[in-house]
Order: structure tokens, then sequence, then C-alpha cells
């Protein structure tokens, strides 16, 4: 069990540090919010669960919200001082 916890754990945390060399934190750190819905996925496909229409419906919100800062990034906070 502690093996099972231990191993995933490593491995992504250190695809995301990874990952930081080449993209910006915060379209890692966006990324994240799509753990649960690659997990849906996943059971869904290999283990025969059942989705309901919710699931899918927020599954395309967050790919959307995914695929906007992965696209446009976030802006820069404007210096009102200048």
């Amino acid at each position: 069990m502690f093996l099972l916890g231990l191993v995933p754990q490593c491995i992504g945390h250190t695809s995301y540090n990874w990952a930081l060399r080449f993209l910006p934190a915060t379209v890692v750190s966006t990324l994240v919010l799509a753990e649960p819905l690659t997990a849906s996925l996943l059971a869904h496909w290999l283990l025969r669960e059942s989705v309901g229409s919710l699931v899918f419906l927020g599954g395309g919100l967050v790919a959307t919200g995914i695929l906007l800062v992965s696209l446009h990034g976030v802006a820069e906070p404007r210096n009102e001082q200048e």
C-alpha cells in the first residue's frame, strides 16, 4: 500500500517539476485540474465505470479552462505606480 501511494506521487511531482522548465507556472498549475477528469475517463474506459452527464459537463468546462490558459496565459498585473 505504501508503494502504491509513493510511486505515483514521485512520478507526478517529478513530471510537474520537469514541466516547469518548459512551461510557465500558471499553465502547469492549471494542468493539475485535469487529474480528476483524466481519472474519470480512464475509469470509464478501463473499468467500465458509469460516468454521469454532469461529469462530462464539468470536464468540458475544466478542459475549456485549461485550453484558454494554455493558449492565452494569464495577463501580467499592471503596475499602478508607473
